[in-house]
């Protein structure tokens, strides 16, 4: 390999391991872990209600804040099931398992083991919720 190629693998690399941390990190900004797999609807509900959150703080209106934040408080106890509750551990543990593997890869290409961090990729691309399930991130084919 020449140096160009080295470079352009590790470019790659950190590149991968930037959106693996940006792909486990999206779904806790979209309301947790039960909102994995929304649908353009429930994305635009989503966005709404967050809206209306704020236009109640920015507007210091306390009624409407409470009651957006009751409805909330109604859709987390429906949700406060065991099921729920086995993926949240199943997702904690997939998204330390998926932290591990990118301090390997960090690791592997501090120590210029380029061979071994492109396993390693393969790996964190192969789990679930990020590989798999997903496939694609951004338009592009991992």
């Amino acid at each position: 390999m020449n140096k160009k190629q080295k470079v352009a693998i590790a470019a790659l690399l950190v590149f991968s391991v930037v959106g693996a941390g940006f792909v486990s990190a999206f779904p806790m900004g979209f309301g947790g872990f039960f909102n994995k797999d929304l649908t353009a609807e429930e994305l635009k509900t989503l966005t709404e209600e967050r809206q209306q959150m704020t236009q109640a703080i920015e507007n210091s209106d306390y009624t409407a804040w409470k009651a957006l934040m009751e409805k909330r408080l109604d859709k987390m106890k429906s949700e406060l099931t065991e099921e729920n509750f086995n993926q949240i551990v199943e997702s904690y543990n997939q998204m330390k398992e998926r932290q591990n593997i990118s301090q390997q890869i960090k690791e592997a290409l501090q120590n210029g083991n380029y061979e071994k961090a492109v396993q390693l990729r393969q790996q964190l691309s192969s789990l679930d919720g990020f590989g798999s399930r997903r496939g694609r991130f951004g338009g592009f084919a991992w």
